[in-house]
């Protein structure tokens, strides 16, 4: 309950970080199953590798702290052998979006000139869709907290543009 005086940013501020929250349970890509992040099946909290602080001691005292992933964390926990991780698996899955991007562009614009008369656009349209939903969640969803199931959501997106392209006889 609010006290008086106090402002409930719950009215504005919601749902924060929800994609983020889901791709690290695991949930919420359409097609693969439910995969939990290896870190939060171990009960791994967000500070432990967001330890960096986001704005200096002057700003934060404004705008209050956020704090962004920091290799060092990696290290920290793991040792040496997993420095530079952070950066591979980032590198890897934008690689991979990059690749499934033109693809999802040219089955739109096929789709966009396609017979209407075509039997299989309605089956086109769900694959486009839901290949889409899951490069969206891949990218905003920041798939590095939870890298095998971004990855298993990217691989599948892939091969629906190409389902979606022999659909329509591309």
């Amino acid at each position: 309950m609010q006290g008086r005086g106090e402002l409930d940013c719950r009215g504005c501020h919601q749902n924060k970080h929800h994609g983020v929250m889901r791709m690290y349970l695991g949930v919420g890509g359409k097609g693969v199953p439910a995969t939990p992040s290896h870190m939060f099946q171990v009960r791994v909290e967000c500070i432990a590798c967001h330890i960096a602080p986001k704005e200096g001691e002057a700003t934060a005292r404004l705008v209050g702290q956020t704090y962004e992933p920091n290799e060092q964390a990696c290290v920290a926990c793991h040792g040496e052998k997993y420095r530079g991780m952070l950066k591979r698996w980032a590198d890897t899955l934008d690689t991979m979006t990059r690749t499934v991007e033109p693809k999802t562009a040219t089955v739109r614009a096929a789709l966009a000139s396609a017979d209407p008369k075509n039997a299989r656009l309605g089956r086109v349209r769900e694959l486009i869709r839901d290949a889409d939903d899951n490069v969206q969640f891949v990218r905003l969803g920041h798939g590095v907290h939870n890298v095998f199931y971004a990855g298993n959501l990217l691989r599948l997106s892939n091969a629906w543009s190409d389902e979606a392209l022999r659909l329509l006889g591309k």
